[in-house]
């Protein structure tokens, strides 16, 4: 296993350093990670992580601005960051 992401889009990325976190609220917020709904994604060795990143970024701007009814302007962000990845 490479890391492990809680809490849907919105958690955070635990790298294998952290597999020892306790699964409760307040372990996960004293390293930045929040537990949300509970779902758990294991991200194994082929996984390219810096991907992962960029979309759940990208997804969180999403979430955020529909929640407060803002203009979603990160959208074209994406084509960019694309290529920038890709080398």
């Amino acid at each position: 296993m490479r890391a492990v992401q809680c809490g849907g889009p919105l958690g955070a990325y635990f790298p294998r350093s952290l597999f020892d976190t306790p699964f409760d609220y307040e372990a996960f917020a004293a390293r930045d990670g929040l537990i949300g709904h509970g779902g758990i994604v294991i991200f194994d060795d082929t996984v390219d992580m810096a991907q992962c990143a960029v979309r759940d970024g990208v997804l969180r701007d999403r979430k955020l601005r529909q929640m407060h009814a803002l203009p979603d302007r990160l959208d074209p962000c994406v084509e960019v960051v694309d290529h920038v990845l890709a080398g």
